[in-house]
């Protein structure tokens, strides 16, 4: 392939990709795992030392033995699933599917996201959802599709199709 196709190629993938969240920008996600002190110490007795300074000089350390660092999951897009970690500020409770507000970061510290505060969206109750089914499209004799039921338009802009489920949008679509 030439160069230039190739480049074009590269340019048209891209441009199907969703948009990662820039440094600074506020994105909403649900709370899938609390960090565990316990955790944390046997995975730094088994790391290198280097990597064991750096995961304490980080904070992440400290913010894991107070229970404040969490891991978060949200949609970017169509079955763009994003997972990352972050650390609550003290005092802010912090559960299992809790939807929060989240400050993304930069590439330095090595988790630089910060939970701002718990999602205040009357609607928006669950992270995660499944649709209902209702009827099976059969393609072919030995293959169906079922057939799910229909989003309500406020569904479709804080949620995204993502497995046969839906799953709250990192950033609401406009």
């Amino acid at each position: 392939m030439r160069p230039a196709a190739c480049l074009a190629l590269a340019a048209m993938l891209a441009a199907c990709a969703a948009p990662r969240p820039q440094p600074g920008q506020e994105i909403r996600a649900e709370i899938i795992w609390i960090h565990r002190a316990a955790d944390l110490a046997r995975d730094a007795a088994a790391s290198p030392p280097a990597e064991r300074a750096n995961l304490e000089s980080s904070g992440f350390a400290d913010a894991v033995r107070e229970g404040r660092a969490v891991r978060l999951r949200c949609a970017l897009g169509r079955e763009d699933v994003l997972i990352t970690d972050a650390i609550a500020p003290p005092g802010l409770a912090v559960a299992r599917t809790a939807l929060v507000r989240v400050a993304w970061g930069s590439e330095t510290p090595p988790v630089p996201n910060r939970v701002l505060g718990e999602l205040e969206a009357p609607r928006i109750r669950h992270g995660t959802f499944a649709r209902t089914q209702v009827g099976i499209f059969q393609v072919v004799p030995w293959s169906a599709t079922p057939i799910l039921a229909p989003l309500e338009p406020w569904q479709e802009v804080e949620y995204a199709p993502v497995r046969g489920s839906m799953m709250l949008r990192c950033m609401a679509r406009r």
